[in-house]
């Protein structure tokens, strides 16, 4: 997802907001925990930002689109 985010259609439309904004909120948390983290050794907050420690993010999931016949799958019970 960062630095270089992939294009609008490659996640799935039905998942597609909601990645975008948890990647947002994910590395918002990070840069406040690398500025905490850097805080406590010492330097200024945004020392370890500065050398890019912020830099890269990869969200990895699995998308999986309903069965169009759940009667016929394997090992699912019959309501």
């Amino acid at each position: 997802m960062a630095p270089s985010p992939p294009s609008s259609e490659e996640p799935p439309e039905v998942c597609r907001d909601m990645l975008i904004d948890y990647s947002k909120q994910v590395m918002s948390l990070g840069v406040l925990l690398l500025e905490l983290l850097s805080e406590s050794l010492g330097p200024r907050p945004d020392r370890l930002q500065e050398m890019d420690c912020a830099e890269g993010l990869a969200v990895i999931c699995h998308y999986y689109p309903v069965c169009s016949l759940p009667e016929l799958m394997m090992g699912m019970s019959k309501p």
